[in-house]
This record gives C-alpha cells, structure tokens and sequence, in this order.
C-alpha cells in the first residue's frame, strides 16, 4: 500500500481519535494506528495516556464481535498491537485470552476433521488392501488408525477382522499353489500379530496337518506317526468340519488330493517296516502354535508319472521339458458352464484354474478363472529368467507388463503342459464374459462407484479372486484391471478397470490399445481342449 503520512504529536493524537471511533480488523487500520502510536512513544502526557485507554477499549469492542476463524487470527494481532501500549488494560486481556481460546478451538478441530479425514481413508484402503491380500498395507494402514484415534469403534471388531481376512485370503492363494508351508507361516503371523482368534487358528492347524498329509507322500511313515495323524484329522473334524472340507473341496480341484479325502489318503498309506528308524519328525497334535513348520511338500504327482523327483528349471538356453502324458482334466463331463475349476500341472505344481466354457457359436474352450495373477507370472519368470518378478501380493492381477511378455507366459504354458495356451480373441472373450445370457455387469466390480466425486479414481487392483464370478465361473471381467483380447491384427482390450466410472465397467466397454506395458491392464489366458 501507499506510504503512510509522517503526523507531528498533535497530528497523531488526533488520527488516533479518529480511528478509535471507526475500529476495523483491516490491515490498514492497524498499520496506521501503529504509525500514530510510535509518534506518541515519547509524548507520554496524561491526555495521552486517557487516548490510549480510549484506543484500548475501542479495540477490545472490535475484537469482541470476531468469532470467525479468519476474523480471530487478525483481532488477535489487532489486540497484540493494542498491548504493547496499553499492556494492563484488562478489557485487552479478556479478549487476548478469548482469542487464543477460540484458535485453540480451532486447531483442535482442524486436527480432529484431518484425523477424521485420515482415518476415512485409512479404513478405505485397508478394505482395499484385505481384498487385494495385501498384508502389509492392510497392516499399515490399521496401525495408523490406532495412532490417529486410539478408542475408534472400527478398531474393536471391523479393522482386526479385514486384516484376518487379508492372511487367510494370501494363505489359501499360497494353497492353491500347493505352496502348504509357507501359507502355515502366514497364518502363523497372523496369530502373532492378532492374538487367537479362533479363524486364524482354525486355519493354521489345517495348514500344519495338510502340510505333514502331503509330506507323507512317496515317503515311508511310521504306525504312529499315521496313528498320530488320525488323531489330528479326528480334532479337526470335531473343532473344525466346515474350514476341513472346504480344504479338501479346494484340493481336489486342483488334484492335489486325488483319494478324494484326509481320511483316504491316510486309509492308503503303508506303514513302515523298519524298527530302527529315529523319532518321527511330524509335529504332535498338541505342538504349540509357534512350533517350527515341516518342510515344503510337494504336490500330488499325476496319475501314470514317474515318482522320481521333478527336474529344476531349465536355463533359457536349455531344451524344454517334454510334457507327460495324461488325461485332460479339463476333459471330465459336469465341468462347461458350471464354474467349476480344472488345471494342468506345471512342474510340481498347477498352473492358473480354468474354467470350461461351453460350445456354443464356436468349439468349447477353457479360460482362466481370473486374471492371470503376480504369483502365476512370477512362475514364468523364475522358469524361463526371460523376465524380472513382480513385487507385491501374488494374488494380485499381474499388470505394467508388455503384451509380448503376456504372449510369452502363454508360450511357456503350452510349452510346459503340453496344451495349446493362447490370449483370447474378442469374439471368445465376450462369448465367456456374458456367459450364454447376455450377463453384463458384476454387481461388486472393482471400478468407481456412482456414488464417487469427480477425484474418485484412487483406487487400485484386487486380488484376483475377491469378486463374484459371472454365470459361468469367470471373476473380475469387468472392472479390476482392462484384459487383452488379440483378433488377427488387432489388439483391443475389453471390460474396464479400477480407473473406470461405474457406467463403464461393463462387458461391453472396449478400446484399441498398442500393447504396452499400462498400470491397470492385465491379461487371461484360453486353453484349447482336444
């Protein structure tokens, strides 16, 4: 602003009378007061001193009426100003005392709604990040909440429970890939870091017992050791029947538990004839929940396979492994159009679950259940080193990934199992997508929901599996993450993704894309039947 006027001592007791008569919380206002006052410092006379007072009760009257937080912030300096020359005056310091109140009122409730804010959003992403099974984020993000609002009722029941449900969901990804020890540790983990609730428990002792099950294959067992893991199926079914047959439903599927049960494949098993063999190293029913873990085993060989022990991974340069001959699993009658999974053996393990998907305008095919997950690509990468792994959850859709390095993963695929593995053409994606009904629309797809702002595209991917499946078995074809569809020349990718509003995450929804590596596209494979 302009330079304020140089007033001699007369001239600036009679501004001041002015502006004692006309307050305001205008910088300007204050600024001229300040000059006047200077000019009075040394004119100390008790007309001078009446002024001041007069000045005093005029400012402590403006500052009265700010309530305001902008209006409290400059009545608090307007008071200040007032007290470095009036500094008893004690309608000043009613106020100056008020003020500070009101911006301590203040700063409280800015922190408590940026808490508030915070702890919204924390909660959110922890719902991400159990779907996703992202333990760690989940983990992070419920100790966040702690820190910012100790006694929140969502830290009693709902937080404990996703992140629960974000180790049991990465402990059945890891089953699913025959990967028995490691899910046992996970759930161990959880144990560890939630106390014992009775889900997390449950589910480790089934993870201990299917591990030592599977150890018992191709092995010799002692009389007691299996006496011993009769008793341990025997407690699992009386505390535990539902978590244990869903545990056998889940191998059987993926043909890691052909005898059809525990208590069969126990039934099978012929017990050792040596007496001089050391203790049995299978852990007691009664082994405490911290005890070391048994070795990883593996998986159930195929029917008509050698038993001697799997090849490691070829070098890139190496010759392929020749397939073996077996029975297409894929090719058993109940399986098209009914969701239920088949899955051919990759090494010791299984490749992605399939689902069969009927003849209808063209020839029956199989296509994966989900997007191809971290956890199937980094198999391929680890397999063929054509390829760095992927951080994060495995049962997360792989994506930022090239459409080469997608077609190659189908390659390896074919390679190894012996079937002809491919990505689908549009017309066979959008076949198994409506799923013979003209389906449309998953009604929990990951995308924006209508209820979003303009910002409401942050969120992520999910697990691969955290979504309802259409008619015929498929999850997540719409929203998640967009998937290739490859037609002759042309590459288009169909189904939305996390980044797409609600209207847009349908079957329908397509674009022309160039098939370069992109954070919210992924892939699923087909697989020819014979």
């Amino acid at each position: 602003g302009a330079a304020l006027v140089q007033h001699t001592v007369p001239e600036a007791r009679q501004a001041l009378q002015r502006l004692a008569t006309a307050p305001s919380l205008a910088p300007e206002w204050q600024a001229e007061v300040d000059g006047n006052l200077r000019v009075l410092q040394a004119a100390r006379t008790p007309a001078t001193q009446q002024l001041l007072q007069t000045l005093a009760g005029a400012i402590a009257e403006q500052a009265a009426k700010a309530n305001t937080p902008a209006q409290v912030q400059r009545a608090a300096a307007m008071v200040a100003l007032g007290l470095q020359h009036v500094p008893a005056s004690k309608p000043l310091l009613a106020q100056r005392d008020r003020l500070a109140a009101l911006q301590a009122q203040a700063q409280a409730q800015l922190a408590a709604e940026s808490s508030a804010a915070e702890v919204d959003s924390r909660i959110n992403s922890l719902k991400r990040a159990a779907a996703a099974h992202d333990i760690g984020k989940a983990e992070e993000s419920l100790a966040r909440i702690r820190s910012l609002q100790p006694d929140h009722p969502f830290l009693k029941q709902d937080g404990p429970q996703l992140l629960a449900e974000a180790y049991l969901g990465e402990a059945r990804s890891l089953v699913e890939n025959g990967k028995y020890k490691l899910a046992a540790d996970t759930l161990a983990k959880g144990v560890q870091t939630l106390g014992q609730r009775t889900d997390l428990r449950n589910a480790r002792a089934r993870m201990v017992f299917v591990a030592d099950v599977m150890r018992t294959r191709g092995r010799p067992v002692g009389t007691d050791d299996i006496q011993r893991l009769r008793e341990r199926l025997a407690s699992l079914d009386k505390s535990d029947r539902q978590g244990l047959d869903d545990l056998q439903d889940t191998l059987k599927v993926r043909g890691a538990l052909p005898e059809g049960s525990f208590a069969k494949w126990l039934d099978g098993l012929k017990p050792s004839v040596a007496t001089t063999q050391p203790a049995s190293t299978l852990p007691a029913a009664s082994a405490a929940p911290t005890a070391p873990v048994v070795e990883e085993p593996t998986a159930a060989p195929r029917a008509g396979a050698p038993t001697a022990a799997a090849p490691t991974p070829a070098a890139p340069t190496a010759a392929p492994a020749t397939p073996i001959a077996q029975a297409d699993p894929c090719a058993r009658s109940g399986l098209a159009g009914r969701g239920r999974v088949c899955a051919d053996h990759v090494g010791t393990g299984f490749g992605p679950a399939l689902v069969v998907i009927p003849a209808g305008a063209g020839k029956a095919f199989a296509m994966s259940r989900t997007e191809i997950t971290m956890h199937d690509f980094n198999e391929f990468c680890s397999a063929t080193h054509q390829c760095a792994a992927k951080g994060g959850s495995g049962s997360l859709p792989v994506d930022d990934i090239g459409l080469a390095q997608a077609k190659a993963y189908t390659a390896w695929l074919t390679q190894v199992t012996g079937y002809t593995y491919r990505l689908p053409t549009d017309a066979e994606w959008l076949r198994a997508a409506k799923a013979g009904q003209d389906w449309n629309q998953a009604p929990d797809s990951n995308c924006i929901p209508p209820s979003a702002g303009a910002d409401g595209g942050v969120g992520g991917p999910i697990a691969a599996r955290g979504r309802q499946p259409n008619p015929w078995g498929l999850v997540n074809m719409t929203g998640n993450v967009w998937e290739w569809v490859v037609s002759g020349g042309q590459v288009m990718v169909r189904g939305g993704s996390y980044n797409n509003y609600w209207s847009e995450c349908t079957v329908a929804t397509q674009r022309g894309d160039n098939g370069s590596a992109q954070k919210d596209v992924g892939f699923r494979v087909l697989r020819e039947l014979k």
